[in-house]
């Protein structure tokens, strides 16, 4: 690939220079060739800006451990942000979904109150707050939709549908694109975790799930799967961050067990790109865009855009993602990237 950009660049270089040549405009050359690199191998010159971790906003003590986020925050009434989390008890065992008010700050979550009717996913369209919810029958997973009047008590939307357990949902004008992980697939012959999107502009009646990121040659001999994928849209651009699942060595799943490598059963973070939320783009050479800390081996996110600045609630955790793992403890950190510098890797 490389061989045949340069012939290329070459062709276009000796093309120009004939152009500018006949049309008067020998000073230019030089200055069109530069753009012509650029187009083709892109420009070394930018400095690209990764996530800065700002502050932990919740984390475990030693009694009660947050399991994770399920929503993208969104703000009230006097401009704090609703964000909703589980919270386990490690004396009962039990697992409470509760919803809370935040200005971002470090351990700042405040009047903490139940969420009742399974609400997931949850998030703002068109001043309503609505969720998803998932089931399992028979081996199966199944996805419905719910609303709330007053963000605690949820309610059933829509019939429920066979999707996969894991999703997000993105407001894109009048529309809501639900991007969720599809049942069961298989591609090249392997069963990989994929995203798909569904698309409504009521939460009741949804598009056909259409199949949008597959794991390819080189993510199918990595033994990575994607797990979900958080997504914002701003201007022309969405920018999806993708939750990539690293398997086992020889392929395992959740199964595996002690002893793990470096990076088995760990979840990360990508960067993807898209014109229309349909065909993507993977970006930063498939390197991680949320730096994982040291001894933390799953991080999953909410993103979302205040103001000039992107912003993400990652929920960390040290526990490796399979079943023989330590229990699965998060702590839930604020990571940020002006929207200027996010641009700069498209």
């Amino acid at each position: 690939q490389r061989i045949m950009n340069k012939i290329k660049l070459l062709f276009a270089i000796l093309l120009t220079c004939f152009i500018a040549y006949h049309s008067g405009h020998a000073q230019t050359i030089e200055e069109r060739v530069s753009r012509l690199e650029k187009e083709v191998f892109g420009d070394s010159t930018i400095t690209l800006t990764y996530p800065t971790r700002d502050n932990v906003l919740l984390e475990y003590p030693s009694a009660s451990i947050i399991q994770g986020l399920y929503g993208t925050p969104y703000k009230n009434a006097v401009s704090d942000y609703v964000i909703y989390y589980y919270w386990n008890d490690l004396t009962s065992g039990r697992s409470y979904p509760l919803v809370g008010t935040s200005k971002l700050k470090y351990w700042d979550m405040k009047d903490p109150q139940a969420v009742t009717g399974g609400a997931e996913s949850v998030f703002q369209f068109k001043g309503e707050i609505y969720a998803s919810n998932h089931t399992w029958e028979n081996g199966k997973c199944f996805q419905k939709t719910l609303k709330s009047t007053n963000g605690k008590n949820f309610l059933p939307l829509s019939n429920k549908m066979e999707l996969g357990e894991d999703g997000s949902f993105t407001v894109v004008g009048d529309e809501v694109y639900w991007f969720i992980r599809p049942s069961a697939y298989t591609a090249q012959g392997k069963p990989n975790r994929v995203i798909g999107l569904k698309r409504s502009t009521d939460m009741i009646a949804w598009t056909a799930t259409q199949t949008v990121l597959i794991p390819d040659a080189q993510d199918i001999a990595e033994n990575k799967d994607f797990y979900e994928m958080s997504v914002i849209k701003t201007g022309n651009d969405f920018f999806g961050f993708l939750m990539v699942y690293q398997k086992g060595n020889s392929g395992q799943d959740a199964e595996q067990i002690p002893p793990y490598t470096a990076n088995e059963q760990t979840v990360s973070i990508q960067l993807c790109h898209s014109l229309d939320g349909i065909t993507w783009r993977r970006l930063n050479n498939r390197k991680d865009f949320i730096t994982r800390p040291a001894g933390i081996h799953q991080q999953y996110c909410s993103s979302f855009i205040d103001g000039n600045t992107v912003k993400f609630l990652v929920s960390e955790s040290p526990a490796r993602h399979a079943r023989d793992s330590v229990k699965d403890i998060f702590k839930m950190v604020i990571y940020s990237i002006p929207l200027a510098e996010l641009l700069k890797f498209k």
